[in-house]
């Protein structure tokens, strides 16, 4: 759900502020550290991906029976196809 989407979102970027802060404090960079920040930008990317998909999805259900429709939820076609 959208509440369980914005918690993990929330701390997986305290986690990545963290990590962030104690990699700049140490001035040996930790191959263990930075990857972990690789891998929490990629879930946080992850999480908004998923976020961004279901957002699409209710404006697609909302504007189902609408006579118009936002050009960002037509249905995308080919150069081809249009001309």
């Amino acid at each position: 759900s959208k509440s369980d989407l914005t918690k993990q979102l929330q701390e997986l970027k305290t986690e990545l502020l963290s990590l962030s802060l104690c990699v700049q404090k140490i001035a040996s960079l930790l191959a263990s550290k930075l990857s972990q920040i690789s891998t929490i930008r990629k879930s946080i990317a992850h999480v908004l991906t998923v976020m961004n998909q279901k957002a699409h999805q209710n404006l697609q259900e909302y504007y189902k029976k609408k006579k118009y429709l936002p050009l960002d939820l037509h249905v995308k076609k080919t150069h081809a196809i249009c001309h």
